[in-house]
């Protein structure tokens, strides 16, 4: 969702995992979480499960990897 529309992370409970927070460790926390609202309306944001592997696309952080602890979501730079 546009980081610049609060409404998508005002509230929300679903960690929102960025690139910058890759740092070849298990990830438990993130610094933003998103609304299951903004789960549902955008298509490109799906939860993936505990233990699933969060990889850097481009960028800065190409390559840097992260094992999710929980339950999240990520955004566009990660796959």
């Amino acid at each position: 969702p546009p980081s610049d529309e609060s409404s998508w992370y005002e509230g929300g409970d679903v960690p929102w995992i960025t690139t910058g927070e890759l740092r070849e460790r298990v990830i438990y926390e993130t610094q933003k979480c998103v609304t299951r609202f903004a789960i549902e309306k955008f298509s490109s944001l799906r939860i993936h499960p505990e233990g699933s592997l969060a990889i850097a696309m481009y960028g800065a952080t190409i390559g840097r990897l992260g094992i999710l602890g929980v339950a999240a979501t990520t955004n566009q730079a990660c796959c």
